[in-house]
């Protein structure tokens, strides 16, 4: 009965081990607004700051979990161009 017990008792540990170790918080998300290559060192999707590519590929690195970049590049940007579409 004793083992049972501790075999239990060892599944629940490692259960909530499993569990904490997943929980490591919502993925963060990078959305680029600008065809700039800069890095500032903070990636500003709100105006008026601004996100390059540069700046979320080292957020999405340093962050430590899993990331999602994005792009919302204005039409009034510099560098914005559409061909071959």
């Amino acid at each position: 009965m004793r083992k049972y017990l501790l075999a239990i008792i060892g599944l629940v540990l490692l259960c909530l081990l499993a569990a904490v170790g997943s929980a490591g918080g919502s993925p963060d998300t990078y959305i680029v607004n600008t065809t700039d290559d800069s890095n500032d060192g903070s990636c500003d999707a709100l105006p008026p700051g601004d996100c390059t590519l540069r700046e979320a590929i080292i957020g999405a690195n340093s962050d430590g979990g899993d990331s999602t970049i994005a792009f919302n590049i204005p039409d009034t940007d510099a560098g914005h161009e559409v061909s071959g579409i």
